[in-house]
């Protein structure tokens, strides 16, 4: 299935709008949003996460918004589509011709341009020194904002990993802590160690001569009852 690129995806959400595209891509090369951008930036979160392979952190970083700011836009479109059954059925029209248009242009093998894919600018990049020189500006400015995106991932990555490391230390430390506290003492344990112990102490003549002790005693005390 051909996937459509964030370019196509963002014009068409414009459009669905009514607004100039240029103006929203306009987003990615210098801060501030206007207000009236708004609902065709929340529409392109959304229909970004579902048709593209980008994380949301790529989304956001295309029209200069962060990756939290994505996920609460895409959860306001989520909750407009709750409450408009008519908005729902507009947004999946919206959807099928963003899927029909990135079909048709695969099936016609028209390659857009890379703007918003890094890793074919990288390559482009990492080619002959001629090549290099070829790369517009808003491309390098695309580049180095993923990059940016990336850090931010592998920053949070790291930090999630030492977050794992400390639990499984603390969890680890609690079990060595449980397993050398005092254990409940168990009455029948204490008996047979005491048995034990006693049977320890004689040899066994000494246990034959108590026990015929503890007979005679016994009959002793019969008789004289």
């Amino acid at each position: 299935m051909a996937l459509p690129s964030l370019h196509r995806t963002l014009r068409a959400c414009a459009q669905f709008h009514g607004l100039d595209p240029a103006r929203i891509e306009a987003l990615s090369t210098r801060p501030g949003t206007d207000a009236d951008l708004a609902p065709a930036l929340h529409l392109y979160c959304w229909a970004a996460d579902i048709m593209t392979t980008h994380n949301r952190l790529a989304i956001g970083i295309y029209v200069g918004m962060d990756a939290a700011t994505v996920a609460k836009s895409i959860a306001a479109v989520e909750a407009e589509r709750g409450a408009s059954p008519d908005l729902t059925e507009r947004h999946d029209e919206l959807l099928l011709e963003i899927h029909a248009e990135a079909e048709a242009l695969a099936q016609m093998r028209i390659t857009e341009a890379p703007e918003d894919d890094p890793y074919i600018i990288a390559a482009r990049l990492n080619g002959p020194a001629r090549g290099a020189y070829g790369v517009p500006l808003t491309e390098l400015r695309v580049l180095a904002r993923s990059f940016v995106g990336i850090a931010a991932e592998l920053r949070a990555a790291a930090a999630q990993v030492e977050r794992l490391t400390a639990a499984i230390v603390e969890q680890r430390s609690r079990a060595s802590a449980a397993a050398s506290a005092p254990q409940p003492v168990n009455p029948s344990a204490i008996s047979a160690a005491k048995a034990a112990v006693a049977r320890a102490l004689y040899t066994p003549g000494e246990r034959h001569a108590r026990q015929a002790l503890a007979r005679l005693q016994q009959e002793k005390t019969h008789v004289q009852a």
